[in-house]
């Protein structure tokens, strides 16, 4: 259920199927329950359906039964409590749907029913009966029904997914995505199939993969005007925007141009003031996609181009524009550094020069999250500055960079040695009961909690050990100490001391950073559950 709007306009709509002795006292009473859901006068309401005679229902005609128990669910919905007996009116309510199709309605609320009553099911930890409530409804709207209405295909999708979900926590992940596979074919000349594919597309962006992106789209652009949907080219805007990202990582300048002017074409129809800036941060989006791939040429010419339409509104300034060309020049001049590195190294072999432009290459790529080549880079510095005693100065900066860099790659393997080094690096200075040798243990426990769990155990102990005496154990600095601790328990699956740990490391982000680190909070979610099935 959805709603109060939305019950009231079906159930209105519906009343011309009702036959005409049906319009009795009690079934006028039942009726102008829609009036107090839209009033949101739910007492009212509630005070009605308590009143009503159970003996005088059982007399009244299906129609009136069935708005009995449907309207009496949708009070505990719209109240947003799930009960024993909203459950049972949902379940009553489904049965007259199924087994009396003279009330002419189960096309229109068969989905919706079913939905509601799979999902009250699931809030009771009623999960087989929440299967079969869904599994019933999935089957008799493709066998029985052979189709919806536009307003159910919500609730059918929801189905769907919700029996993906609980196969997927019961470890039958291949029937899982097989549901969701099946999902989208349902219905394919429908206008949400067709913003489906967008947006799937737009997921493909992000994850780099522009040519499967590309597919969707143009399956998407033939569909639109197929739909039903009187005012589909507003979607275009969207889509030509998707067109213009994915042809920029696949660097086609002419196919990307392209996307913009259709994009630009299709704006054209709204309000100027509400999209220019959306179609400037397009321009701006492509060019950095472009210089993601050390390709400037175009890059720069889309900035320039963005900068030119920015005048032509008689601005003087894009700031969005500017940040982006500051930007991308940054990425372009740290290309070139590359480039050159070896060269500037066989000509300046013994000064601090070379190695300072090699860290500051480094930092540069680390900032723009090209940790591959950031690694590249620092390892390259390092063995060489390793080598020459008058950089000892930048040895250790060298080595932090390394093992940083190898770190964001989650490369551990590349990172052991290194982590090891610095790790004797922060004893020998500041001591072993020392914040800073604390840190270089808790590192090295996250690269070996893999694959050296008992090793990075001892880390993480000892490491705890240390900043719980020099801050106390409810301290900001013991934060991610205690998550570490908690994802080791949790892969080591002693899910009981992976709670308390993960549990007592949330309490303190909250209490010091006002926020939950999105690691501690999925990593606890997964041990809840592990806990909840072993009950």
């Amino acid at each position: 259920m959805h709603s109060i709007k939305k019950f009231a306009f079906v159930l209105v709509a519906l009343m011309g199927f009702m036959p005409i002795n049906a319009q009795s006292v009690l079934n006028k009473t039942i009726s102008s329950l829609p009036n107090y859901f839209n009033k949101k006068d739910i007492k009212k309401a509630e005070t009605i359906i308590a009143s009503i005679n159970m003996d005088s229902l059982a007399l009244q005609p299906d129609s009136t039964r069935y708005l009995f128990h449907y309207y009496a669910a949708a009070i505990d919905e719209i109240k947003n409590i799930d009960t024993e007996a909203k459950a049972e009116h949902l379940r009553i309510a489904k049965l007259y749907l199924e087994t009396l199709p003279s009330l002419g309605i189960g096309i229109h609320s068969y989905p919706e029913v079913c939905y509601a009553l799979g999902s009250v099911y699931q809030a009771l930890n009623r999960i087989d009966d929440a299967l079969k409530a869904w599994e019933d409804g999935i089957s008799k709207c493709l066998t029985v029904f052979g189709g919806f209405d536009a307003e159910q295909k919500g609730n059918f999708f929801s189905m769907i997914e919700g029996l993906a979900d609980i196969y997927e926590k019961r470890g039958q992940k291949e029937y899982a995505t097989r549901l969701r596979s099946a999902k989208p074919h349902v219905d394919t000349q429908s206008f949400d199939y067709a913003t489906d594919l967008i947006d799937n597309a737009i997921t493909l962006i992000t994850e780099q993969k522009p040519a499967e992106a590309i597919k969707l789209l143009n399956e998407s652009e033939i569909l639109l005007p197929r739909t039903n949907e009187p005012n589909y080219q507003y979607m275009y805007t969207s889509l030509y925007a998707a067109k213009s990202s994915a042809f920029a990582l696949l660097g086609n300048l002419q196919e990307t141009q392209k996307s913009l002017a259709q994009m630009r074409k299709y704006q054209e129809q709204f309000d100027e003031k509400d999209w220019f800036s959306f179609y400037i941060s397009q321009i701006n989006s492509c060019a950095v996609y472009f210089a993601t791939r050390d390709d400037y040429k175009p890059a720069f010419h889309l900035i320039h181009f963005a900068k030119e339409k920015v005048n032509e509104k008689g601005l003087l300034e894009d700031a969005a524009t500017t940040k982006h060309e500051r930007n991308i020049k940054t990425m372009f001049d740290a290309k070139m550094k590359a480039d050159s590195l070896e060269v500037l190294f066989n000509k300046e072999k013994n000064t601090h020069k070379w190695a300072t432009v090699g860290l500051e290459l480094t930092d540069i790529l680390l900032r723009r999250m090209k940790y591959n080549a950031a690694l590249n880079i620092s390892i390259m510095v390092y063995e060489k500055v390793k080598a020459m005693p008058d950089l000892a100065e930048k040895y250790v900066e060298a080595l932090q960079y390394v093992k940083t860099c190898a770190m964001s790659c989650k490369k551990y393997d590349i990172a052991y040695p290194y982590l090891v080094e610095y790790e004797k690096i922060m004893h020998n200075k500041f001591g072993g009961d020392s914040q800073e040798y604390a840190a270089a243990l808790n590192q090295r426990a996250v690269a070996t909690m893999g694959t050296k769990p008992e090793e990075a155990k001892e880390c993480l102990d000892e490491a705890y050990k240390i900043l719980s005496n020099l801050y106390g154990g409810d301290s900001q600095e013991i934060i991610f100490v205690l998550h570490n601790k908690g994802r080791l328990m949790q892969l080591q699956k002693d899910y009981n001391a992976s709670y308390k740990l993960l549990s007592k490391a949330k309490e303190l982000q909250l209490k010091y950073m006002g926020k939950v680190v999105p690691n501690t909070e999925k990593y606890l979610s997964e041990v809840e559950y592990q806990l909840s099935i072993k009950l």
